[in-house]
């Protein structure tokens, strides 16, 4: 058979001419400085399953599993339940978006007819388990508990996806049949480009031993799912590490290194026919990495019983003998180039590649159906990424090394747009199964679903990139395993499947039913405060009847003087007693309820309080002066104003204040009025109690009673946006966090102002610039420099950080989905504030800045999105 002459020199002209197209990203190429330190899991975010464990880790999810088939295939499911469904769903939805269910329903007949009994018992059993460990823990579709087949579906799928070219390729009897009729025109699969691949040692390296590496490509749809990193410890066989997704046996993706030596990856080729008798390529490749001990092995297993589907170029390498080979395999046909016996390509010394071209003629003729039918193209020819491993090969040719790995995947056009992930291993690294990785885009540039995209997958997430980690399974480090650990210290979010949050039907910004009645105008600056803050607390106290209405329509919204002047005495018996405290009937509201609520209040708090940082002093309500100049005179009127009339209904409740308000804004509504006249009206309905309270918030510097609260919420920076400064981390995930700097540069400015804040990263930006800004901060403390440094001389920032955890409000998250953004004092200059946007990965912490409201009010100072939820907005109540 001939195989594909690419070491003539006709190729030649061609590789100088296309050089040119082969740009290096330097920051993404560089391998991390120094020697990386061993990844130590925060306590909190590692799940526990019998033996095995799972933690999140820079994008992935590493797991541990181990034991007998089913032993090993329940702690799978149980640790990975929630991701399990998530898969089955989207792959339901790529089959139908409008009719997934029935699309799923038709998955597994069609697999449970034609593929189930074509894995390996032992397989069959770990799938057994991983859906009885994903059902236990709560896993359904389709309203269901997850069973085998649901598992077998999705270790079939890939295979399934290429069954359509396969049958293309499959003789049907026909196929060179010339008939008179008109016939229609099938559609063709199509063809697409999908992954890069190296293995190299010998002469090729710079010590002699192998070098391998993977980067694979994909559809957005499902690539977020292809970040599992497991490590399995069968009671029988070898101790194997290899990528895979959700509910996985075998890796799909293909990248894996077992304990006695060997590494194998590969790339897809041209579909070849397909072998209906053949046994699964999931099944036989898992049992290679299980029981192989050598490259023969590897080989003898893949080529046995071929199904056909999933055509592949596979590369191995054998660490014991530091021999390489290439195997590119079709359904029956087949050819191996070994370097022990010094078989190479394109005179490529030492070193073998993949990108999905075939380099066999006769694998590549087991595409054709018939050679009687319609013409097929066999002309072997090299595409871009062939030429672009070749040079980049002929450049370090010897020289080969860890480096190679960190180049080879920031080199265009290896790494592809649709490219999702990378990673690679040297021989020493390989023999304690360890692997430099990377998930997501690895030139640094976020993938963003495209209108098509969207519009096919309305949920489709954007691909964000992570940064280069070592993953090392033998030597991580857990936390002492606690039986009886304190349930106050785990992480919320870690819950299999959260309890879905019943979404509030009451909005802020909504004209609700009236607390009181009556418009007043201020006779003098010095009653300013009276007239706004007697608008602006009815708000707060309209809004929260609304709330507890919407909890439970019997509650009456209003006070019996109120009902009584609207000839309501007939509705009298089918409310709950008007006089109950409204505070305890907030309490039975939902959450979102109550942090509604207590925003509407704060956000005037805020304005007073951060006003008075900015003028420098508080203003006793009486002094206030108006000025067209500046409007902090009414923040601090309006604002203080709406905590003085709060003061004087913890004092005297809310329904004797309603009454109070409503009888004075009925007696002087349209009129302006006199700060001496309320006092008058509150000593006759009040008392002298009242008026006390009335009297020291009207003339006393208040503020001083907060100062050891936290006054700002995130927007608090708007009043004057041209003191706002972003700084971005560049301790971990720079790309992702500069790509989000300048999206909240975009999102400040699209919020009216129209001020463009200067963006810096965390090692560029001067003290002096830190002191007199508002900071925007994206990234933790892990993350971002000056994001430590704020939280070191911080005593009141609303939210503290573990190593991939954070507490607030005494919970603690530990997801690497969830995202918070939070604010807190600037101590460089507490006259300022101090942002912080994070999530527990880079893809959250990207997600932090894309999901800034447009419209905020009430402002939160807290807003917080814990996996499976909601996003909530809040803030800390203090006390005074």
């Amino acid at each position: 058979m001939r195989s594909l002459p690419w070491n003539r020199t006709h190729f030649l002209p061609t590789l100088i001419a296309i050089s040119c197209l082969f740009v290096s990203n330097e920051t993404n190429g560089q391998p991390p400085a120094g020697k990386p330190p061993l990844f130590a899991p925060d306590p909190i975010a590692v799940t526990r399953q019998g033996p095995g464990w799972r933690f999140p880790q820079d994008g992935w999810i590493v797991v541990h599993i181990e034991g007998t088939p089913y032993e090993r295939g329940y702690q799978h499911g149980r640790l990975l339940a929630r991701e399990i469904v998530d898969y089955c769903h989207t792959i339901a939805k790529l089959r139908s978006v409008h009719a997934p269910d029935t699309a799923w329903h038709d998955l597994r007949l069609f697999v449970n007819a034609l593929f189930l009994r074509r894995f390996d018992n032992e397989y069959l059993r770990e799938m057994q388990g991983i859906a009885d460990g994903a059902a236990a823990a709560g896993a359904k579709l389709e309203g269901r508990l997850l069973d085998l087949i649901d598992i077998v579906v999705i270790n079939s799928d890939i295979e399934v996806g290429f069954l359509e070219s396969a049958l293309e390729g499959t003789a049907s009897g026909v196929d060179a049949e010339k008939f008179r009729g008109r016939h229609g025109s099938p559609h063709r699969a199509t063809r697409q480009e999908r992954c890069s691949a190296f293995v190299a040692t010998g002469p090729a390296t710079a010590d002699g031993k192998i070098v391998a590496g993977h980067i694979t490509m994909s559809d957005l749809s499902n690539v977020r799912f292809f970040n599992v990193w497991l490590d399995i410890q069968p009671s029988h066989g070898h101790r194997m590490v290899f990528q895979t997704f959700p509910g996985g046996i075998q890796s799909g993706l293909d990248y894996y290194i077992n304990d006695a030596g060997l590494i194998i990856s590969e790339t897809t080729i041209d579909q070849t026919k397909f072998n209906p008798q053949g046994e699964m390529l999931a099944s036989r490749i898992r049992r290679a990495i299980q029981y192989a001990s050598s490259i023969d092995q590897v080989a003898e297993i893949l080529t046995s019983s071929n199904n056909g589907l999933y055509t592949n170029e596979w590369l191995l390498g054998d660490i014991n003998t530091n021999e390489i080979a290439m195997l590119e395999l079709g359904t029956e046909a087949s050819r191996t180039w070994r370097s022990s016996r010094n078989e190479w390509v394109a005179g490529t010394t030492g070193f073998y590649w993949g990108c999905n071209n075939v380099k066999d003629l006769g694998v590549f003729k087991e595409t054709v159906a018939d050679f009687r039918g319609k013409p097929a193209n066999l002309v072997l020819h090299p595409n871009l990424r062939d030429q672009a491993w070749i040079k980049l090969f002929r450049r370090n040719q010897g020289q080969i090394g860890e480096a190679f790995g960190f180049e080879a995947f920031s080199t265009p056009p290896l790494v592809g747009f649709p490219s999702c992930d990378a990673k690679f291993t040297t021989a020493a690294m390989a023999r304690d199964l360890k692997s430099w990785v990377l998930f997501g885009p690895p030139l640094g540039r976020t993938w963003l679903p495209s209108e098509s995209d969207r519009e096919q997958q309305p949920s489709i997430q954007p691909l964000v990139a992570h940064d280069w980690t070592l993953i090392d399974v033998k030597s991580v480090v857990l936390p002492p395993r606690t039986e009886d650990a304190d349930e106050a210290l785990a992480a919320i979010d870690l819950e299999t499947f959260p309890k879905k949050d019943e979404a509030l039907h009451v909005e802020f910004e909504t004209r609700h039913p009236f607390a009181w009645r009556g418009t007043l105008l201020p006779a003098t600056d010095a009653d300013l405060w009276l007239a706004a803050a007697f608008a602006e607390y009815e708000n707060v106290v309209a809004l929260e009847h609304a709330v507890i209405f919407h909890n439970d329509p019997l509650v009456a919204p209003k006070p019996k003087s109120i009902a009584h002047d609207e000839d309501d005495e007939d509705d009298e018996g089918d409310e709950k007693d008007v006089d109950s405290p409204r505070k305890s009937l907030l309490s039975e509201t939902s959450l979102e309820g109550k942090d509604l609520v207590g925003l509407a209040l704060f956000q005037h708090e805020s304005k007073w309080l951060t006003a008075v940082r900015r003028v420098g002093h508080d203003i006793p309500l009486t002094k206030i002066q108006a000025d067209p100049t500046n409007g902090d005179w009414y923040r601090i009127a309006a604002g203080k104003g709406v905590m003085l009339l709060a003061a004087l209904r913890d004092q005297i409740g809310l329904d004797a204040l309603t009454q109070s308000l409503d009888e004075f804004g009925q007696s002087h509504a349209g009129k302006p009025v006199r700060t001496e006249q309320f006092r008058n009206h509150l000593q006759q309905t009040a008392g002298a109690d009242a008026v006390a309270t009335l009297d020291r918030w009207l003339t006393a510097e208040m503020s001083l009673e907060f100062q050891k609260g936290n006054p700002w919420t995130i927007f608090s920076y708007e009043v004057e946006p041209d003191r706002a400064l972003i700084v971005y981390g560049t301790k971990h995930d720079r790309a992702a966090q500069k790509e989000a700097a300048l999206h909240l540069q975009t999102e400040v400015v699209r919020r009216f102002a129209n001020v463009q804040p200067t963006i810096k990263s965390d090692n560029e930006v001067t003290d002096e610039e830190l002191r007199s800004h508002h900071l925007l901060l994206v990234g933790s403390p892990r993350t971002n420099q000056v994001s430590a440094v704020i939280l070191e001389k911080s005593s009141r920032f609303p939210v503290t950080f573990g190593q991939q955890s954070f507490s607030v409000a005494g919970q603690r998250f530990a997801h690497p989905e969830t995202w918070v953004i939070a604010v807190g004092d600037n101590p460089l200059n507490p006259r300022f504030s101090a942002v912080m946007f994070t999530g527990l990965n880079a893809a959250s912490t990207w997600q932090s800045v894309r999901n800034l409201p447009e419209s905020s009010e009430p402002d939160a100072q807290i807003m917080l999105h814990s996996a499976g939820k909601r996003v909530r907005k809040f803030h800390l109540p203090h006390d005074h």
